[in-house]
């Protein structure tokens, strides 16, 4: 008699997990296909934040190339350019992943569904790549400072 209360239990939760993962699913694809640039605003988000931290770190590597060649170059800046070489390496995997995630061509409901559905299968990967650019960030940040100070 419990075992079957459980596993009722258990079937419900379920349910509830595939109705909320559809829903989901279908809210997402929705808003693909309302999207003007076939990417949802979080995408295009994370895609200009990317950018911009590829061309700041693109400007980091450079500058501190310039210095190496100078008057000589500091092991903080040194911990810098090779921060902002990964941090720039990182930013491109993340729009290259962002790429494949919007829409090509025409913005068909199909294909909003099919994007929807490898967002939602990408989304771990993003999650990640985004909290890694986090951190490059921050540590950027801490070398900056222990530069100019």
């Amino acid at each position: 008699m419990v075992l079957e209360v459980f596993t009722a239990l258990g079937l419900a939760s379920s349910i509830v997990q595939f109705v909320d993962f559809g829903c989901n699913l279908f809210s997402k694809a929705s808003e693909l296909h309302q999207s003007a640039e076939g990417v949802s605003t979080e995408n295009a988000d994370l895609e200009i934040i990317a950018r911009s931290l590829e061309r700041l770190s693109d400007g980091l590597i450079k500058s501190t190339r310039a210095a190496a060649f100078g008057a000589g170059q500091s092991a903080d800046e040194d911990e810098l350019r090779r921060l902002a070489e990964k941090c720039r390496s990182v930013a491109g995997e993340l729009l290259s992943v962002l790429g494949a995630l919007g829409i090509q061509g025409s913005n068909t409901r199909w294909k909003s569904f099919r994007q929807a559905l490898l967002s939602m299968w990408k989304k771990p990967k993003v999650e990640k790549m985004t909290e890694t650019l986090l951190q490059f960030r921050r540590q950027m940040n801490a070398c900056l400072i222990k530069i100019l100070t």
